[in-house]
């Protein structure tokens, strides 16, 4: 039954079972904001999602422990900074309001 194999298996064996099921659910839930640019990248284990803004940028992908954001200052592609941040949560849910905020509620100030 699949309900019990939720229940009685850990996280990490869960987010195994089906990784790009849920960053495919995280992806179709951030292309419906407006003003975001999402795209896949990466193959096989490495797939991670590239989101950004006109002035920030967010990767999200999965370990075993569960979703890992990382936050840049800069929408740069080419930019070769490290993340300013890293975060690891459990459910797609938080992944997806942790984007939003950076992305969308505290846009980068504009320099005088």
């Amino acid at each position: 039954m699949r309900t019990a194999f939720y229940l009685h298996t850990p996280l990490s064996r869960q987010l195994r079972s089906k990784p790009m099921m849920t960053l495919q659910y995280v992806k179709s839930q951030l292309e419906a904001v407006q003003g975001l640019s999402v795209s896949e990248r990466g193959t096989g284990k490495g797939v991670f999602l590239f989101v950004r803004s006109a002035a920030r940028a967010i990767e999200v992908y999965i370990e075993d422990s569960g979703y890992v954001v990382e936050y840049w200052d800069s929408a740069d592609e080419e930019s070769d900074d490290a993340p300013v941040n890293r975060d690891m949560v459990t459910s797609g849910s938080e992944a997806l309001t942790r984007i939003k905020h950076w992305l969308c509620a505290h846009p980068k100030p504009e320099a005088n």
